[in-house]
């Protein structure tokens, strides 16, 4: 009785295991091939698998360093922890120097190379990106770009120090774009006699560009504007209104709040003056109070795309073109214009909290976890960013 019930069992298994493995479209299990036997086909599928998603990556450490034109503030801070957290996940760990001329960017890479970092990061190029990369490229450093604008790509020689292979890329800001962007908004608003506002010319690229797209979007519709420029701008905003009293815009292309007595400002002007902002830490109040009406914000998310970027290439992984040449992927920034949208903008960068999270939508832009990653892909999420439509980073939080 007992080797009868045994048969029995013995050949319900084999019926049960004839209908797991058999046919069905969900069926991952390997036939053999001729002369391949069945356990060699079951472990090339499982040496497959292990390949596509491995279950446990190796995380070497790493130090990164940040270079930027800042390291306070807001803003800054955002940018900072942003990167930390991408770092922590990885096993890595972040440093800092300010440097946004030519002698500070090449004297911090300089220190920055000296204590062995592994990476770099600039947020300022200082218009000399080609000694830049040949710096890092002696050293063996890899370094990428996060926000410099296309000036990085209008070097001399760029085509060929492109190709470099410790040049990882440039996730570019469109300065020039935002901006025009920004002013365009403001006359759909009702704009029509606008201040530019901010430092003098030359001092950066960045606001050039800004000061540039501003300008001509005023002049193609057909307006006017003044400008307003100074190296002390706390001293010269609380005469701006009497000066122009017609203006009904003001496209300020730096940290707005920081140069102005905000209170008396929006008691005077509040609902009746556009006001601009870059840069910008926690404005919650300029918005409650009316004082700021459009915000420009994305380092934040674009400092962990660049990380990302930075951090295949150091696995051996760098993503390039056909030619060999660093992508370099058109970012532009995200416009807030009301206080519902910066809330929820502020909620999803601060506390615990950051623009892309690790282990759903960072991963996804790293090789070593299995992924295939091309320039395109990296572009894709940073269009997805800036756009106020259901895909878009705002909607989708």
């Amino acid at each position: 009785m007992k080797k009868l019930l045994v048969l029995i069992l013995s050949f319900c298994m084999v019926l049960s295991l004839t209908a797991c493995s058999g046919g069905g479209s969900g069926s991952t299990t390997a036939q053999p091939s001729q002369g391949e036997t069945a356990s060699e086909a079951q472990g090339e599928t499982q040496a497959a698998a292990t390949e596509t998603v491995p279950t446990e990556v190796d995380l070497p450490s790493y130090k990164i360093g940040i270079i930027c034109h800042t390291n306070s503030g807001g803003c800054w801070e955002r940018i900072y922890d942003a990167a930390k957290y991408v770092a922590d996940n990885l096993n890595c760990t972040v440093g800092s120097a300010i440097g946004s001329n030519a002698e500070s960017c090449l004297t911090e890479a300089e220190n920055m190379i000296a204590a062995g970092y592994d990476g770099l990061i600039f947020l300022a190029d200082g218009g000399v990106t080609s000694r830049l990369i040949d710096m890092c490229s002696e050293a063996g450093v890899y370094l990428a770009f996060s926000g410099c604008n296309l000036t990085v790509t209008e070097e001399d020689g760029y085509d060929e120090f492109s190709k470099n292979e410790y040049y990882c890329g440039n996730y570019s800001h469109d300065e020039y774009g935002d901006a025009e962007k920004c002013v365009k908004k403001m006359i759909d608003n009702g704009a029509k006699n606008f201040i530019i506002y901010g430092l003098p010319p030359g001092i950066s690229s960045n606001f050039d560009l800004r000061v540039s797209g501003a300008a001509d979007a005023i002049k193609a519709a057909g307006l006017s504007y003044n400008e307003v420029r100074s190296f002390t701008l706390a001293q010269v905003s609380p005469t701006i209104m009497s000066q122009y009293p017609d203006t009904d815009a003001i496209f300020s292309f730096v940290t707005t709040p920081d140069s102005f007595n905000v209170e008396d400002f929006a008691s005077q002007y509040g609902g009746k003056v556009q006001v601009s902002g870059y840069m910008v830490g926690d404005v919650t109040h300029e918005f409650d109070i009316n004082f700021l009406t459009q915000v420009c914000v994305g380092e934040e998310a674009q400092i962990e795309m660049t990380f990302a970027m930075l951090y295949n290439a150091l696995r051996g992984n760098r993503i390039a073109d056909a030619e060999g040449k660093a992508p370099v992927v058109n970012f532009s920034h995200l416009w807030i214009d009301n206080k519902d949208d910066w809330d929820k903008f502020l909620e999803n960068t601060t506390n615990g909290k950051y623009a892309y999270d690790f282990e759903t939508e960072v991963k996804n832009w790293i090789t070593v976890f299995g992924n295939d990653v091309d320039i395109d892909d990296l572009q894709e999420v940073a269009t997805r960013f800036s756009s106020h439509e259901s895909d878009g980073w705002l909607a989708t939080r």
